[in-house]
């Protein structure tokens, strides 16, 4: 028993040492890099953004590959069947606090660790130029004259538009007619089409329709204005009752296994940061519009978990999912 004892005690130390060292050497080749969704798209762009700078900073390149499949849990899988030893990264939104709500996938947001959050956008109310509403009180008041008749564009069920208008039909007794399409791009189309009168929209994906003046931005749903949306109001400055829901968007970051060495993730958050503080970051965040986060440790999770309990609680509360978010462990906010 006792030379049992001693070899079981030699080869926890031999495992401790060997981790030890593991993380002191890190990185000693290049490193994978999964986005939860394809080319081309927000996560896309988001990550490579922020994956290029990091890499220089750790003397390595981080390989990048797009692995879809599952609103991003096909990805998150395999970054969990994966050595924890940092050299797999997930790089995607905020669809990891989704697939158990979702029943998307059996993974929570305590099978990671945070690396860093970098950016994330808010919802707009947005109505064709040729709209009857200038303003968002006037919209408000036309959609409780008349429930259920007025067409807001919707994606799916865990999307802003949805969330967002749940929001809003909980703050103000509203209750819109939802269209549901495909993509943010498939129901900004029928907005210009006259198919829908309003959609709830990421705003950098507004920008563009608010420049050209194709459309009215009748209300950014945030605590604060947005730069490239001059003149657009915000929500919380007249509706303070909108405060515990906000922030509330689509987000970005990086993710580990959670038996990452602490040594591990330390590095690869330093990285992170040093590339968000970069001028390639800034320069894609301030083309697109991205609101700057740089959230880590902590923070970062207490932000994901606000962000989780908003979306699970307003689902639940309105009927969309059957399972209560508290047999996951998630804590109703307030």
């Amino acid at each position: 028993m006792k030379k049992t004892l001693c070899m079981i005690l030699a080869l926890a130390m031999a495992l401790s040492f060997a981790t030890a060292g593991l993380a002191t050497g890190y990185p000693e080749k290049d490193i994978s890099g999964w986005i939860t969704y394809g080319a081309g798209g927000g996560t896309d762009a988001a990550s490579r953004a922020l994956a290029g700078d990091m890499g220089v900073e750790l003397g390595k390149t981080i390989v990048m590959d797009n692995m879809t499949g599952a609103s991003g849990a096909v990805a998150a899988q395999y970054v969990l069947n994966q050595p924890a030893d940092g050299y797999n990264l997930l790089f995607g939104s905020e669809g990891v606090h989704s697939f158990q709500v979702m029943d998307i996938a059996d993974i929570g947001i305590d099978q990671f660790k945070t690396v860093f959050i970098s950016c994330f956008s808010c919802a707009v109310l947005v109505v064709p130029k040729d709209s009857p509403y200038n303003t968002y009180d006037e919209f408000i008041e036309a959609a409780k004259a008349a429930p259920g008749t007025v067409r807001m564009g919707n994606t799916n069920i865990s999307g802003i538009p949805y969330i967002v208008s749940a929001m809003m039909s909980m703050a103000h007794g509203t209750e819109f007619n939802p269209v549901f399409y495909d993509s943010d791009a498939d129901a900004m189309s029928a907005l210009m089409g006259g198919h829908i009168d309003a959609f709830l929209c990421s705003h950098p994906s507004v920008i563009p329709y608010f420049e050209s003046g194709d459309v009215k931005c009748l209300m950014i749903f945030h605590n604060e204005g947005i730069e490239l949306l001059p003149g657009v109001p915000y929500v919380t400055a007249a509706y303070p009752e909108f405060e515990k829901w906000l922030p509330y968007g689509p987000y970005f970051g990086v993710w580990v296994a959670k038996d990452t060495p602490d040594e591990i993730v330390e590095k690869l958050t330093e990285a992170a940061r040093k590339s968000f503080e970069g001028e390639a970051f800034n320069q894609y965040r301030k083309a697109g519009g991205a609101i700057a986060l740089g959230l880590t440790g902590e923070e970062a999770n207490e932000f994901m978990k606000k962000m989780q309990s908003n979306m699970a609680y307003i689902l639940f509360d309105n009927g969309a999912i059957d399972t209560d978010p508290a047999s996951f462990g998630i804590v109703r906010n307030g």
